[in-house]
């Protein structure tokens, strides 16, 4: 397995078996083919604020396009205040919320915080629970179309059958 990181895809060709990749350095430079079996592509994501007219009011973005802002979720233009995927961090609904919810209450003249390590640990469990819930749908599928057979209810045999793979 060979993991590319920044690099860009110019180019796929699936004509044949498997797949053709024509891929560039990020930053630019020589092209390469790669081929592969399978190809598994992982794109970054950006500030959704271009065409937003945030030039037009005066406020300061960084070279990503991210609003910048303080501690308070403020920026430079009075009565302006973003959260979430527009302003620097992680790219996480459940943040977009936790910056929304401080903002208003920064607004209210009250203490606003965001834990954002709590943030990451709740992402990152919903994740896993996420999967769990996909195994576990997987491993009924295989008990009943393996072990368990046709001519076998899910009522009677399969709860006592999960129990026994659990423990």
């Amino acid at each position: 397995m060979k993991f590319m990181l920044t690099t860009k895809v110019v180019g796929v060709d699936t004509s044949g078996n498997g797949v053709k990749l024509t891929v560039e350095p990020a930053s630019g430079g020589d092209q390469t083919t790669l081929e592969a079996d399978v190809v598994l592509v992982s794109a970054g994501r950006t500030p959704f604020t271009a065409g937003l007219g945030l030039d037009r009011i005066g406020v300061e973005t960084d070279k990503g396009g991210r609003i910048l802002v303080n501690e308070r979720f403020a920026t430079n233009v009075s009565s302006v205040y973003p959260i979430g995927d527009v302003i620097p961090g992680p790219m996480l609904a459940h943040k977009a919320e936790e910056d929304g919810v401080a903002c208003v209450e920064f607004i209210a003249g009250k203490h606003g915080h965001v834990d954002y390590d709590k943030v990451l640990e709740l992402s990152i469990h919903i994740l896993r629970l996420h999967l769990l819930v996909k195994l576990k749908s997987r491993l009924r599928h295989l008990v009943l179309s393996t072990v368990l057979g046709s001519s076998l209810s899910w009522q009677t045999v399969v709860p006592r059958r999960l129990m026994m793979l659990k423990g």
